[in-house]
């Protein structure tokens, strides 16, 4: 009987040990498959950006092989027959690719985009599949004449910025000795919002009018807050507020530049303001995601994404954002998308997905700084680390508006610095490939060598000197953005109808405040400046 006991006992951990095993076979064939899924795909690109069509088609060929369930494989390939105008079998591509995803939205919106330039019997395919109804709009422009041209309405004056004109009034935060903090390592002082701050509107002739002091902010940190935009006849703006449910404490407002009326639209971040006279934010939620939001004209807010973990830019009508991946397990590829919202029919749409082909800090691939030219939309990715968030290198993709056409721009080069040029070849360069500063994501304005540069985006990325030495020599000794014993530190710049506006900090050497390598620095005096880009005239707005 015991014998028998233990015959049972010995077969059942046998089998849960078969049982594991099996397990751990299944998950490593799962992360085998997504390694070598991710690989093809990169491979496929580079061929894509050598326009080595045939075997960018059989490195994408291998990766639907591999994960026919994934899109992008399937949208991959269609893109290379796209590139050589053979539309049928684009189309042939996305038909087989929609079955196998289980009828993906993305490889949905696809085929619609190429049913246009298709031949009739691929046109009859697409409607069986997709159905009459939702090509129907795709159809008449198709076969009917084109239609002369609307007239273009005068645009809005939108702008955003840290200051903001109307009217050839400035409008602008008035901080104080009490706004910022007054030491800090590496020159930054935190928040702007430690006391009370006046919204100015300044005429022509430097008169000044408050029209609102912000509340006084709470004992949190508050962080990016500050941002102005002037749109339909309105100045919106972003400010700590007590009763805001956001959890950075600020609120975005509204100010009617005819009434003085104040609107709250509720918790949240200005990001942008449209031509119509809305704005355009994020709000944190769980888990450092951001819910992205456009603001109505009866004071509500309509949300527009819910899972973006970073906000990136706005440009035609357009949100871009980075959504929060997903991934299968913790040794997966690093990743990052660019993704989009319209404001017309609010539809987000994932444009281009990149895999980390190189080595990223603690697993995170972030988009770090985009770039236009035309419909192409470039984008860098890589990853921040270390203490003083250093960029650590990454690459850069090339994507059009709709989606097609994805590719890497940098080919196989690692760039260390995150504000790149687009070439005239269409490739993606940077001045110094081996060259690495301290960088925010999506930053528009810093200094190298003493000048503040602006990063133009729909340039290509071109820098714009903005500002020498001698614009701020009267200011403080030392240069911007070098320092030794004192230097000079850029706070926040704005550039509007051929005006830099710019905030400098003066600032002294201060061991108490140092954080090993770090060295600290204490806040002597700050000031706004205005430089007249065709004059080369300076003037001071105010100092504290």
């Amino acid at each position: 009987m015991k014998k028998n006991t233990r015959n049972v006992l010995i077969g059942v951990i046998i089998v849960l040990i078969l049982a594991l095993l099996a397990v751990v076979l299944l998950l490593f064939s799962r992360i085998k498959s997504t390694k070598d899924y991710n690989e093809q795909l990169s491979l496929g690109d580079k061929y894509l950006q050598e326009m080595n069509y045939e075997d960018a088609a059989i490195a994408f060929q291998n990766a639907i092989q591999i994960n026919e369930k994934k899109e992008t494989g399937h949208i991959r390939l269609a893109d290379v027959y796209m590139a050589t105008e053979d539309y049928d079998q684009a189309a042939d591509v996305l038909l087989t690719g929609y079955d196998a995803t289980g009828e993906s939205d993305l490889i949905r919106d696809r085929i619609i985009a190429v049913y246009p330039q298709v031949s009739d019997e691929y046109k009859e395919k697409i409607e069986e599949k997709i159905g009459r109804e939702d090509l129907k709009s795709v159809s008449q422009e198709d076969t009917q004449p084109d239609a002369a041209p609307a007239p273009e309405e005068e645009p809005e004056n939108a702008v955003t910025g840290s200051v903001v004109t109307y009217d050839d009034k400035i409008f602008y935060w008035k901080y104080n000795a009490q706004s910022y903090e007054t030491s800090g390592a590496l020159a930054y002082f935190g928040s702007g919002w430690l006391a009370p701050n006046q919204l100015i509107c300044r005429s022509a002739d430097g008169t000044e009018q408050v029209l609102l002091e912000s509340s006084i902010p709470p004992e949190e940190h508050v962080q990016d807050c500050g941002t102005l935009g002037i749109s339909g006849g309105k100045l919106f703006f972003d400010m700590p507020d007590p009763n805001s449910t956001d959890v950075s404490y600020t609120s975005v407002f509204s100010y009617s530049l005819d009434s003085g009326e104040i609107i709250n639209y509720g918790g949240g971040h200005l990001k942008a303001v449209t031509d119509d006279g809305r704005a355009i934010g994020y709000t944190h939620s769980s888990y450092s995601l951001s819910s992205i939001f456009v603001t109505n004209e009866d004071g509500t807010l309509t949300t527009l994404a819910s899972d973006a973990v970073q906000y990136l830019d706005y440009r035609n009508k357009t949100v871009y954002f980075e959504p929060q991946e997903s991934y299968e397990s913790a040794t997966e590829t690093a990743r990052a998308t660019l993704a989009c919202v319209s404001l017309e029919d609010q539809q987000v749409r994932n444009l281009y997905t990149v895999t980390a082909d190189f080595p990223v800090n603690n697993n995170t691939c972030v988009i770090s700084q985009m770039a236009y030219r035309d419909d192409q939309i470039y984008f860098a990715y890589g990853s921040y680390g270390g203490t003083a968030l250093l960029y650590q290198g990454g690459k850069v993709a090339c994507v059009g508006a709709d989606g097609s056409n994805g590719h890497i721009a940098s080919g196989s080069e690692i760039f260390y610095e995150p504000c790149f040029q687009i070439a005239e070849d269409g490739s993606a360069v940077v001045d110094d490939p081996d060259f690495a500063y301290t960088s925010n994501t999506m930053q528009t304005y810093y200094t190298i060598d003493g000048n503040i540069y602006f990063y133009n985006r729909e340039a290509g990325g071109q820098p714009e000197l903005l500002v020498s030495p001698a614009d701020y020599a009267s200011f403080a000794s030392g240069l911007c953005g070098v320092f030794d014993s004192t230097g000079i530190g850029l706070e926040e710049a704005a550039l509007i109808d051929g005006k830099v506006y710019y905030l400098l900090n003066a600032c002294t050497e201060d061991p108490s405040s140092s954080i090993g390598w770090r060295t600290g620095y204490s806040r002597q005096a700050s000031a706004l400046f205005e430089k007249d880009l065709e004059t080369g005239t300076v003037t001071e707005i105010y100092r504290y």
